[in-house]
């Protein structure tokens, strides 16, 4: 069975920047004329007009019944409008402030509601920042190619927002992956033991998706699942969560350590992890493994390969507990392994759409067998010995949600 060309538009990559922009917090006091029940109202101009009226009086000039008049009359003197004295009523002070600026004489009750509001104003000193989500789609038309999404404005608006845009669209085109290499595809297949994506490279070299897809069909299960696109993004997320849930749930009610680590091998290229969708992915890894194993410690380690350390990997120490970089030619940098403790795993490779466009592409496991697999190749144990430690914090209970984002940064006002 073969599989049609995509004709939708595949998400493979999102990023966040970070836009340096001057906040204000407006805070004010907003009043607003309200009109009062009309019988509330003639009442209130009555007293207006006599200053102090008999209460029976007041309510047989209305037609009121006793009843009624003590009704109105009570409500208006609980609300702070009239004043009662013997059998007389008349107008609070207060209550006369209501006439005032009134051009037909009408009494009006004012009303106050809060509002708060912040406002963000693009300028190139670092006052603070405001977060604009983007992605990049790979597109079949039919020939694959990539087309980013980084501000979306109606067309009238363009003008406006053209310095941000221009902005933008020169952070992203700074932006690096790694290139597709036969020894990455070679340690993928090993890893995997899976020839489907070797296999699905025509003469040229170049990877057919679609066939690929459908040559996946036969192997699908429940301990499996294709991945298209970088790791973090919230669909290859959401298919790698039910794997790791029925997983994480079978194990509970075994022997389990105290602590599980959700070890991330990062590919090269300056564009990994420069997306929302990283703190959110880990987010949601941490939050299946606490609901299956309520007393377990979750700790996660960044792993960087050598060509990737140039990159400012500092940027994520407020979102990974540690850091390492590993020897140079420990893994092939095109290879990107998300490993959450013996439970399950995503492992990708790049691989070559066009001669312009690549892409990773790979698997979600929780195959028990299969995870074991991939952790003797990650070798883990004996490399860390000789790795370069970054950072490790403190091993700590974490109850608490992800720190702030590690984003892009980019100055509207740069050009």
């Amino acid at each position: 069975m073969a599989i049609a060309p995509y004709v939708e538009p595949i998400t493979v990559c999102t990023y966040g920047f970070n836009v340096p922009c001057r906040r204000f917090l407006i805070s004010a006091n907003v009043t607003r004329d309200r009109r009062l029940p009309v019988v509330d109202e003639f009442v209130l101009r009555t007293l207006k007009l006599c200053e102090s009226v008999p209460v029976k009086r007041l309510g047989a000039y209305f037609g009121f019944s006793n009843s009624e008049t003590d009704a109105v009359v009570g409500d208006l003197v609980n609300r702070g409008f009239v004043i009662v004295d013997g059998d007389s009523a008349s107008l609070h002070p207060s209550a006369q402030q209501m006439f005032r600026g009134a051009d037909d004489g009408m009494p009006r009750v004012q009303e106050i509601d809060p509002w708060v509001d912040r406002l963000w104003f693009a300028v190139p000193e670092r006052f603070g920042s405001v977060v604009l989500k983007g992605r990049e789609e790979l597109i079949f038309d039919p020939q694959p190619h990539l087309r980013p999404h980084l501000l979306e404005v109606e067309v009238e608006n363009i003008l406006r927002y053209r310095p941000l845009t221009t902005a933008l669209t020169d952070a992203y085109r700074l932006l690096t992956g790694p290139d597709p290499s036969a020894a990455g595809l070679a340690e993928f297949t090993r890893m995997v033991t899976n020839t489907t994506v070797t296999d699905a490279h025509n003469p040229d070299g170049l990877f057919d998706l679609s066939n690929w897809l459908s040559a996946n069909l036969s192997m699908a299960g429940s301990e499996r699942h294709t991945l298209i696109g970088a790791s973090y993004l919230q669909r290859n997320i959401e298919f790698f969560a039910p794997l790791l849930e029925r997983r994480a749930a079978a194990s509970s009610g075994t022997s389990v350590p105290r602590e599980i680590q959700i070890l991330w091998y990062r590919p090269g290229g300056s564009g990994w992890g420069t997306s929302p969708d990283l703190q959110e992915a880990l987010t949601a890894l941490k939050a299946i493994l606490r609901r299956a194993m309520p007393k377990i410690a979750v700790r996660t380690a960044l792993v960087i390969p050598q060509v990737a350390k140039r990159d400012n990997p500092r940027r994520f120490e407020r979102v990974f507990d540690e850091a390492y970089v590993t020897p140079a030619g420990h893994m092939s940098p095109s290879i990107e392994v998300l490993l959450v403790g013996d439970i399950g795993a995503i492992v990708l490779v790049r691989v070559m759409l066009s001669q312009a466009v690549s892409a990773f592409v790979g698997y979600a496991l929780a195959d028990s067998v299969a995870v074991e697999r991939i952790r003797r190749n990650l070798s883990w144990d004996t490399i860390v010995s000789r790795s370069e430690e970054l950072w490790s914090r403190p091993r700590i209970r974490e109850e608490d949600d992800l720190p702030p984002e590690v984003l892009l940064e980019t100055d509207p006002d740069e050009n």
